[in-house]
């Protein structure tokens, strides 16, 4: 198995993470966002999670032209291990996860990293996010509280936190391999005393695909998994909220049952309203 050996950087207030397979298209946009940033004490990590297209020429591009922009090749293993890579390789006192085809407004790091050092109690930053591509709009986001994020993911992949608390958390898991990693990593970062903060701006541009029909179908089936997946990651979080879906599972099902016994029983009272009506015309 081929493997580049790695090496740290010297110290930078931000790292900022980048995964990439396949997405070179995207790529040149997102990093002209990061070298557009008003907040000039960064470093950028590319990851190349084993890219068949040409991620590796634009990546070593931009880094030899900006000595912050960082190249790390491996063989693919799913965003996860990506992102872990890219953190267990720099240095720096806050993180900032990036995908390769998303971008930052020219003010994200300098105003979410003032919000971070402004509030030392609160864990995670986050901004107002739109959606660009095929869809323009603004991305309507839930406000937070820990039964929230326990109930579906809140924040996008995005947000600005401290080292140490990842380094206190088990990581991005590597074993999900459809998504939803970022969901799970919150999860895994965040406890119900926690704070998080959010800058009311929109600061953070997330791009929208074309899906057709097929893809939407497989999703949802993903989901089904991934749903499960995040509940056995994290069960004892969950049966202290939330009832154990199991026995949850089974009351649904006997009162569905129920409910089908009472709407037979009233099918003759409904039939004889019916021809009733018919003869009272």
């Amino acid at each position: 198995m081929h493997r580049r050996n790695f090496h740290k950087y010297v110290s930078h207030c931000v790292a900022v993470i980048i995964p990439c397979y396949n997405q070179a298209q995207f790529l040149p946009e997102c990093l002209d966002s990061v070298l557009a940033q008003e907040f000039s004490d960064w470093v950028c990590m590319i990851v190349d999670d084993g890219s068949r297209d040409n991620t590796r020429e634009i990546a070593k591009t931009f880094a030899d032209q900006d000595a912050r922009v960082r190249y790390i090749w491996q063989e693919n293993r799913g965003l996860g291990a990506a992102r872990n890579a890219g953190i267990r390789n720099s240095d720096s006192m806050y993180i900032l996860p990036l995908d390769a085809d998303d971008c930052l407004h020219p003010t994200y790091l300098q105003k979410t990293i003032a919000a971070i050092e402004a509030h030392p109690d609160v864990k995670l930053i986050y901004t107002g996010c739109r959606f660009f591509g095929v869809i323009e709009e603004e991305m309507q986001i839930r406000k937070y509280s820990y039964q929230e994020l326990l109930r579906g993911n809140i924040f996008p992949a995005t947000a600005l936190y401290r080292r140490r608390d990842y380094q206190n958390s088990p990581g991005y898991r590597e074993d999900m391999l459809i998504g939803w990693e970022d969901w799970d990593f919150w999860l895994s970062l965040l406890g119900p005393e926690d704070r998080v903060y959010q800058v009311e701006e929109t600061l953070f541009f997330y791009r929208r695909k074309e899906v057709s029909m097929i893809a939407r179908l497989e999703d949802e089936s993903k989901r089904r998994e991934l749903r499960r997946q995040i509940f056995l990651n994290h069960r004892e979080v969950y049966n202290r909220y939330f009832e154990d879906p199991i026995n949850l599972y089974h009351r649904v099902n006997t009162l569905e049952q129920e409910l089908r016994i009472e709407r037979r029983k009233n099918i003759p009272a409904r039939i004889l309203r019916w021809v009733k009506g018919l003869f009272s015309i």
